[in-house]
């Protein structure tokens, strides 16, 4: 049945049925037209998604040479070589980070690098203190190494 709109979004129908009539009211809203959302609510615009973190930036190569080296010096398969190389890496590999800013990582591992270095190094001086004065190295103590015989009086008591 084809129902005539009568204005204001308002459309009637009648029926007859026999002895019967049925009027019939339907109210029709209009549709409201579809407006960018620029339009709708100003310059405002929707939040950014959240995706992925960026990537990492790739490691520095002599931070971890440093790392490498003065653990190996520490652990005694390069002695005193790797304990100094792990130092002059870890001090480049800083100085090449802090350079590049922020496009190179690794500034842990070149810190500690230099930390276990100087561990290290103190450690190798200890002991060559102590080979020294204990006479390890030396045969006849303190009295065969020309730089320690004014220590020996020192040491009569001990």
């Amino acid at each position: 049945m084809n129902v005539p709109d009568t204005g204001g979004g308002v459309r009637h129908a009648h029926w007859r049925f026999s002895q019967m009539v049925v009027k019939l009211t339907v109210t029709v809203t209009p549709i409201p037209e579809r407006r960018p959302l620029a339009e709708q609510y100003g310059s405002y615009a929707p939040p950014p998604s959240y995706g992925y973190p960026p990537p990492a930036p790739p490691t520095n190569g002599l931070a971890v040479a440093s790392l490498v080296l003065s653990l190996l010096g520490l652990v005694g398969i390069l002695p005193l070589i790797g304990t100094v190389l792990g130092l002059i890496f870890g001090y480049s590999a800083r100085n090449q980070i802090a350079q590049s800013r922020g496009l190179q990582g690794g500034e842990g591992l070149a810190q500690a690098g230099i930390i276990i270095g100087w561990v290290t190094l103190g450690i190798w001086a200890l002991g060559i203190c102590a080979a020294l004065i204990f006479g390890v190295v030396v045969p006849g103590g303190l009295a065969g190494c020309a730089l320690c015989a004014g220590l020996e009086p020192l040491m009569q008591g001990y």
